[in-house]
């Protein structure tokens, strides 16, 4: 905090008591709180991902329009989710760098993990059934039932089979490479 003293004086000579202004410098940059994910968060790839967090700067108040979202080095729209099957699976890392009107610039790093499981894939093959990208409900039923006996094997080759015909070569991707890991 720095102070300013300051008085005046009329045309007449009359001065007035010396008045004290404090002025403050700041020199924070803004606080950032990130809820959604948090670090060393595992999800399965058939979830969604909304990061979730909070800007805040009581002196010089946060400058929304500087705040970036990166996604492992990919700028991220905020507020959009996330399909994690569209991300590598394994580690990812979240950055979140605000300003603030004085120009103050923070960061907070946020590391998560994406996992792939017969629950997840059960999800996807029903995600999938539901963006019509697996086309024929007898397919998805039968992805279905494979995996509920956990017949991994099995289940890669009704994808292999269907690939670019009843399930989307972009389906059958997401599909083998989440089976692949589990297997």
């Amino acid at each position: 905090m720095h102070s300013v003293e300051y008085r005046a004086i009329d045309t007449a000579g009359n001065v007035e008591a010396v008045k004290h202004l404090a002025i403050g410098i700041d020199k924070r940059t803004p606080a950032i709180a990130v809820s959604v994910p948090g670090d060393g968060s595992i999800y399965e790839t058939s979830d969604d991902l909304t990061p979730q967090f909070t800007l805040t700067d009581n002196f010089s108040h946060v400058d929304n329009s500087k705040t970036t979202v990166t996604l492992d080095t990919h700028s991220y729209k905020i507020g959009t989710a996330i399909p994690l099957y569209t991300l590598p699976l394994g580690q990812h890392t979240l950055v979140i760098s605000s300003s603030d009107l004085v120009g103050n610039q923070g960061n907070i790093t946020v590391h998560f993990q994406t996992v792939a499981g017969i629950d997840s894939l059960k999800a996807l093959v029903s995600r999938f059934a539901d963006m019509k990208w697996i086309d024929n409900a007898g397919i998805a039923k039968s992805l279905q039932a494979k995996l509920a006996i956990n017949n991994l094997n099995s289940f890669v080759n009704g994808v292999k089979a269907q690939n670019g015909k009843h399930i989307s070569s972009e389906a059958a991707t997401y599909l083998l490479r989440d089976a692949q890991y589990v297997l």
